[in-house]
């Protein structure tokens, strides 16, 4: 029987991500680890880029406590520190799209093919059936795990949204994890929290911020893919697949769009623009930062929500398939329509 982490445990996480926090933004200048503001950074001053490292040093104590109740603590941790050195190199020297995609790519081959975290079904997402992937289940893995990790990491925009979006998922999948009594995936979530609030604070802050840069959203993006998938792919799954896509719908919804409408104006999907939701909110509403970040996470609050509840009451896979999709076109249907140059006779 899987034994909880106490109280105490978490807090002494939670001290470590602040201690490291702190250690490092002394020393952000000689590790070259500062984001400067540009054209794209509207952010005031050179602000250290140490908030994934020290959320990453904080998980590996928590997965130290971890390590004897949840047998692939140690592989997503070695995942964990490979995106994680991705990022950092990034954040240091930008790398071209190629060499990230290509790594990113590999690391993807391995977590399926080594380490045996693989989407196997796609549950009755049609109704006549569990879609059973087959062969194809490599490719569609390697497909949702690069995917979900980069859709995580454009939402890195404004302060707090990244952040904010990855305490939305886990908090889902914390509860129905907890109503399913799957000790070791709550404790997982748990431990995903109480790295992000402490980096939360800092980020947020004016005296003291910091960013989770490249390093940090790649850590945690493929910790969320990494949950969802062992969550709806396990013997005894915790939630059904589609409810996975609820969970994780702002970012996955925004990514979508965005990359539809790159291609729709002749443009390469990776190329970087101001069509991201947060954008789109500030641009079209004229609010600032601070009102953005909460209408999105709201919003994301509310759809996931919707999945979860879906889950407790059983709602056809179906149904709430359909809704999502349904979800989705309003959204792009929108975003291409705010996009549309008005022609003046």
């Amino acid at each position: 029987m899987a034994i909880d982490l106490t109280l105490y445990s978490f807090i002494v996480v939670v001290v470590v991500v602040v201690v490291v926090v702190k250690v490092l933004s002394s020393f952000a200048n000689q590790l070259k680890l500062i984001d400067f503001p540009n054209h794209r950074k509207q952010h005031k001053g050179n602000v250290p880029l140490v908030g994934g490292v020290a959320m990453f040093v904080g998980f590996v104590f928590g997965a130290m406590l971890l390590a004897g109740e949840y047998i692939q603590i140690i592989s997503l941790t070695l995942a964990s520190f490979i995106m994680l050195v991705i990022g950092i190199i990034d954040d240091r020297s930008e790398t071209t799209v190629i060499t990230r995609m290509f790594v990113q790519v590999m690391l993807a081959v391995i977590i399926v093919s080594i380490l045996g975290v693989e989407l196997k079904s796609l549950g009755n997402l049609l109704g006549v059936g569990n879609i059973n992937l087959g062969k194809a289940a490599l490719i569609i893995t390697v497909l949702a795990i690069v995917g979900g990790v980069n859709s995580f990491n454009v939402m890195d925009g404004i302060d707090g949204l990244s952040g904010g979006l990855a305490v939305v998922v886990f908090s889902a999948v914390l509860l129905l994890a907890y109503m399913e009594k799957a000790h070791d995936v709550a404790n997982l979530s748990l431990l995903y929290l109480f790295i992000l609030l402490p980096f939360l604070f800092f980020n947020l802050s004016r005296k003291h911020k910091v960013f989770m840069g490249d390093a940090g959203t790649l850590f945690i993006g493929v910790g969320i893919v990494w949950i969802l998938i062992v969550s709806s792919q396990s013997e005894q799954p915790i939630f059904s697949p589609v409810i996975a896509l609820w969970i994780y719908a702002v970012p996955l919804i925004d990514i979508i769009s965005v990359a539809y409408l790159r291609i729709k104006n002749g443009k390469s999907p990776f190329l970087p623009d101001h069509n991201h939701i947060h954008h789109q909110i500030k641009r079209r509403y004229n609010y600032n930062n601070q009102k953005t970040l909460v209408i999105i996470l709201i919003i994301a609050a509310l759809i996931a929500t919707i999945g979860v509840l879906g889950q407790v009451y059983s709602v056809s896979e179906w149904i709430m398939f359909l809704g999502f999709v349904g979800l989705f076109f309003m959204y792009l249907i929108g975003l291409i329509k705010v996009n549309t140059p008005v022609i003046k006779n």
